[in-house]
């Protein structure tokens, strides 16, 4: 039920690049994903929290929900998904402001 509503829900939020509805979505997104003790849920949450982030350029909290999201899946063995945070994660460092030292991955060499 969780995702059947989510991920239609946030894509199209996304879509219109309206970030504070997305963020706010999503914050309650990830309240019920940990209420439900629900993982998969939680780091879905949290990489569309990230997102969000990222499109208000809030861009330290972004890399925060994206590295969370990225321990998650690696715990939940989820490569493709972990891929696309990984991915996000890569994109909200790169626009931090003064950012030009490599990034330590969670959970790197797990590929």
């Amino acid at each position: 039920m969780f995702s059947s509503v989510w991920i239609p829900l946030t894509s199209q939020i996304g879509r219109r690049s309206r970030f504070d509805d997305l963020l706010a979505v999503s914050a309650v997104g990830l309240s019920a994903a940990r209420r439900l003790a629900d993982r998969t849920a939680e780091s879905s949450a949290l990489m569309n929290l990230g997102l969000a982030l990222y499109g208000l350029r809030r861009y330290d909290e972004a890399v925060v929900a994206q590295r969370d999201a990225t321990a998650i899946l690696s715990e939940c063995g989820d490569q493709r998904d972990r891929a696309d945070a990984l991915n996000n994660l890569g994109l909200a460092e790169r626009a931090r402001p003064g950012s030009a030292a490599p990034v330590p991955l969670p959970g790197a060499g797990a590929f």
